[in-house]
């Protein structure tokens, strides 16, 4: 996949059991290899978070009509801002919107040209093999990558299938992941764009901030 310093994201989850599209927009900046700012806003409803990277420092807040923020650590009392907290410092050091999942495809087919927010891309489809994890080399390169599939592995489930879509610069632009659970499919579908954009992603003025 090309590099790229910036880049927009649309994170859609859609499923049997879930009644309407799950939904998060944000942005991620890029520096040398390493998500050096985020943000992320949503889902609606009693999930919401907003979530600000800058700085090697996280700042969230669950009540959109606030206008406030708190600084975020592992010990944030609010649940799903520490989970949000620990799975970006997390993954800071690879770029959100790389496929890492490639180093394991299997069976990687050309489908055809489609188009994206306009303009025309490749879509690709591939198996990631569960079991080619150790191996590949993943584990060094993006360690929670690799425990997240590493806990998606069992007898049932070796392999996860996935489509790509790339443009013609080779960056991806939208990556499709489904997986099934007891009979239950869950797909989450991430859209990128904006590339290189020169809108930078600023912290929460100080007025902002409140004790958490």
């Amino acid at each position: 996949m090309a590099e790229v310093d910036s880049v927009t994201t649309e994170l859609e989850l859609t499923g049997s059991t879930i009644r309407t599209p799950i939904v998060v927009s944000g942005r991620t900046e890029v520096a040398k290899g390493r998500v050096v700012a985020s943000e992320s806003i949503g889902p609606e409803g009693a999930n919401y978070t907003h979530i600000i990277f800058v700085d090697g420092v996280v700042y969230g807040t669950r009540d959109p009509a606030s206008g406030t923020f708190e600084i975020v650590t592992a010990d944030t009392k609010d649940q799903q801002l520490r989970a949000m907290y620990t799975a970006l410092l997390g993954s800071t050091n690879v770029p959100a919107f790389t496929s890492d999942t490639l180093i394991l495809a299997k069976d990687l087919r050309e489908v055809g040209v489609e188009k994206i927010n306009g303009s025309p891309v490749r879509k690709y489809t591939y198996d990631a093999d569960l079991t080619a994890i150790d191996s590949s080399g993943l584990a060094e390169s993006n360690p929670q990558m690799a425990a997240l599939l590493r806990g998606l592995l069992n007898a049932d489930r070796q392999s996860i299938p996935y489509q790509l879509w790339v443009d013609d610069e080779g960056r991806q632009v939208r990556l499709v992941q489904e997986i099934t659970t007891a009979g239950v499919t869950v797909a989450t579908s991430i859209t990128f764009g904006d590339f290189n954009t020169t809108e930078k992603i600023t912290a929460p003025d100080a007025s902002q901030i409140v004790g958490g």
